[in-house]
């Protein structure tokens, strides 16, 4: 009975553990897919960047503001274009405003987008362009949000619930699977190892994809990967070895 308890407790928390990988891997695929097409969708043809303060999940009922500032560098007063591209289904929405920068001046700039402007059915994708003006060089940022919700609640909500998911999930679990396995073996501590690399560098994913650096974020998609390839040759090999 004893083993019995123990290799479902196992079977258990070994799956737990998976679906916080799992849903951590989803979550950072889907915000570096919307990341990549916001790049690949929108033209980039400016000299500098512009940061964009977006929000990163949206429910379908919400309406997202998204944030910049614009900053008169120059010793004049400048009237730069400021060019707005929203996604609308299979089109881009256009609009432009000039503004009054006096020297060394700051406008902060607001942007909003809805469901209507969901591309893929799943993303907003947005570029706000300062254009060049005399001596004031072009800048642009681009940024996307992706439109996803649970049980109603808000994007921010949403985001939340499911992070702290994840990191429940995988700390719950892995503090099980130890505890009740302790003292580990010398296999179960090269698998210890390998799983702790695929837990690491999934989480790593999802916290690049949340700052918007989706090179960083395929890089540890990438890592993890091979940790999974390894974990799962030790088990094969270690299934091999063991007395039928």
């Amino acid at each position: 009975m004893m083993n019995v308890s123990k290799r479902t407790i196992t079977l258990i928390s070994f799956m737990a553990l998976l679906f916080g990988v799992a849903l951590s891997l989803y979550l950072s695929s889907m915000l570096t897919w919307g990341e990549m097409e916001s790049y690949l969708s929108i033209n980039q043809n400016s000299a500098g960047s512009l940061k964009l303060n977006c929000p990163t999940l949206l429910a379908d009922w919400e309406t997202a503001t998204v944030k910049t500032s614009v900053t008169n560098t120059w010793t004049e007063t400048v009237t730069p274009m400021i060019q707005t591209q929203v996604s609308h289904g299979n089109d881009m929405r256009h609009s432009q405003e000039i503004i009054t920068l006096a020297p060394q001046e700051t406008m902060y700039i607001e942007r909003t987008a809805n469901a209507t402007d969901v591309k893929f059915n799943k993303f907003i994708l947005m570029s706000i362009t300062q254009r060049p003006y005399r001596q004031l060089p072009s800048r642009q940022g681009v940024c996307s949000i992706y439109v996803y919700s649970i049980l109603g609640l808000s994007g921010r909500q949403s985001l939340f619930a499911i992070l702290s998911t994840i990191f429940t999930l995988i700390v719950a679990s892995a503090s099980s699977l130890l505890r009740i396995h302790s003292p580990l073996s010398e296999f179960q501590k090269k698998l210890a190892q390998a799983s702790g690399l695929f837990v690491t560098t999934s989480l790593l994913a999802l916290i690049s994809a949340l700052m918007r650096t989706w090179g960083l974020t395929i890089f540890f998609d990438v890592i993890c990967a091979l940790s999974a390839m390894v974990i799962f040759t030790d088990i094969l090999v270690a299934g091999k070895g063991s007395p039928s």
